[in-house]
């Protein structure tokens, strides 16, 4: 498995950008994954030479760029109740996946929808077999433009009450039908309503991707996201589960903390199981 970091602790400027990719190598990570953002350096608007020119600044410290993010869905998801709403998410992707062609990504991590708002729980935005059946026709229609650049969009578990269940995952990515959708496993967010060694057995050969961070459910003041290890996750199971499973995929630390740290932590996880 290739031990990775997500790269938004970068900032906003190449220097900066530079500056994580290095410290992120001495660290002893592999691999860097971009966070397309609307503004800065690595913006979803950015022209393919800066983007080009970013993917070679962060292969020149030495780090592999197997992935790119794409977190812009939480706001404009492709399980919008409104059709024009779901055209403009749809175009969200196919930018994020030229960006992610430039960087010489291998995969685009986006999510797969929401029924609700996270800053509005209660208020339900569309009903559940409308977001899954929006959400496929997307997947399906984005496929192809998945295909034409070589990049696999990789469809990350959500963050809210959308897609519970690994079946439900391994069901829609199965309805679409293509190599070119597979699912990014979000570890922390499996935690809060599952366990995550069922989803990986679950989705199997599925999974192109895993994002890793930890959850310390009884924190003071509520659910706090930490590095792998510091909280609740089973990482023996998930470890064990991921080697059953035959994964050699892009193990990306995505919770807060410092690269050398987070690059220990991840050590400790590996050798678990």
């Amino acid at each position: 498995m290739i031990k990775g970091i997500q790269g938004w602790r970068g900032g906003g400027d190449e220097a900066a950008l530079i500056a994580a990719a290095e410290a992120a190598r001495r660290a002893g990570f592999e691999a860097f994954e971009p966070v397309l953002s609307l503004e800065g350096l690595a913006s979803i608007a950015a022209d393919e030479p800066t983007i080009r020119r970013l993917g070679e600044a962060v292969r020149g410290t030495g780090l592999e760029i197997l992935s790119a993010a794409c977190p812009l869905l939480r706001r404009c998801p492709l399980s919008a109740a409104d059709q024009q709403f779901r055209q403009q998410a749809r175009q969200l992707v196919i930018a994020a996946l030229d960006r992610a062609a430039w960087l010489g990504a291998g995969a685009l991590v986006v999510e797969a929808g929401r029924i609700a708002s996270l800053d509005k729980p209660n208020g339900q935005e569309v009903g559940y077999a409308d977001a899954l059946n929006a959400v496929f026709e997307s997947l399906r229609a984005l496929s192809f433009e998945a295909e034409s650049r070589g990049v696999v969009l990789a469809i990350e578990n959500p963050a809210d009450a959308f897609l519970l269940s690994p079946v439900e995952m391994r069901d829609l990515v199965d309805r679409v039908g293509s190599p070119w959708v597979q699912v990014c496993l979000d570890v922390v967010r499996v935690r809060r309503h599952g366990f995550p060694a069922d989803w990986i057995d679950t989705l199997g050969p599925r999974i192109v991707h895993v994002h890793l961070a930890d959850l310390r459910v009884a924190a003071p003041g509520g659910e706090d996201t930490c590095l792998p290890g510091g909280g609740e996750v089973e990482w023996p199971a998930v470890v064990a589960a991921l080697k059953r499973q035959g994964y050699r995929g892009p193990l990306t630390c995505v919770g807060p903390g410092e690269p050398a740290e987070a690059a220990r932590r991840l050590a400790a996880v590996l050798g678990s199981a």
